[in-house]
């Protein structure tokens, strides 16, 4: 009997995408390899504790138990023999993150990758494969690829090196990954944070094009990293009530 796959992509809205296009057993991985330490990936708690440290102005416990589901996920991925397919780009950072850690902790299972395509309308390569998947019309013609034993040490090897550097972020850039840490980055923020700002606005304002390509979640990392060493001090907080459009944080450069 022909075993379907188990598709993984590393975004609920990519997930979503597919599954609407008639695709069965997809999965999110969701563990955000492309910031904070990485000696541990595959570990929860060790991820959880990184999180938290790299977003605690931010803190939703509610995450964690989605976060959770992505590890168990893990767990079952590595003791039970199915086929995987993954979802990646080549010039996203957490995709490129999760399918370099992904092949060297599934080494022993056969692995497929959906290669996404470069999208000549877009400069940046996070929007790749959100582009790709909202365009999907046949399940059926979907080009992948085997993972064979040379790519599966190339990818083992670049997590590796990844793990040993350990830096704060992991960026795309010039077509390449780098390692980078925080304070390589800080003028991103404090280049354009020239009064008060609403924390979530001035990342909104960010995220679009930044020298560094830094997505949604190095962002608020950053943020974090500038908070925590007090080059930007926090003028008005609440994180409360969230769902009712009440949610902020509002910050400044520290002038003293």
């Amino acid at each position: 009997m022909n075993q379907s796959f188990i598709e993984i992509t590393f975004n609920d809205s990519i997930s979503g995408h597919l599954r609407m296009c008639g695709f069965s057993n997809v999965m999110t991985l969701s563990i955000k390899l492309d910031f904070g330490n990485i000696t541990h990936a595959s570990q929860f708690e060790s991820r959880k504790e990184e999180y938290i440290q790299n977003n605690f102005c931010f803190d939703n416990p509610e995450r964690f138990v989605y976060e959770n589901q992505s590890f168990e996920l893990l767990n079952d991925l590595k003791h039970e023999k199915r086929k995987i397919r993954i979802w990646a780009g080549t010039r996203d950072s957490e995709e490129l993150c999760g399918l370099y850690f992904l092949t060297s902790f599934l080494k022993e299972q056969d692995i497929y990758w959906v290669e996404i395509p470069v999208d000549q309308n877009e400069c940046i390569g996070k929007y790749d494969t959100f582009t790709y998947t909202s365009q999907l019309r046949d399940k059926n013609q979907i080009p992948y690829k085997k993972i064979d034993k040379s790519i599966k040490q190339e990818f083992e090897h670049e997590w590796i090196e990844l793990t040993q550097i350990n830096s704060d972020l992991r960026i795309f850039k010039d077509n390449k990954l780098y390692s980078i840490n925080y304070e390589d980055v800080a003028d991103v923020v404090l280049d354009v944070l020239d009064d008060e700002e609403e924390v979530m606005h001035l990342v909104g304002k960010l995220m679009d094009y930044n020298q560094y390509n830094l997505n949604y979640d190095q962002l608020l990392a950053l943020m974090n990293y500038l908070i925590r060493t007090h080059l930007v001090i926090i003028t008005k907080k609440n994180i409360k009530n969230a769902m009712y459009g009440e949610n902020y944080l509002y910050i400044r450069k520290n002038i003293s």
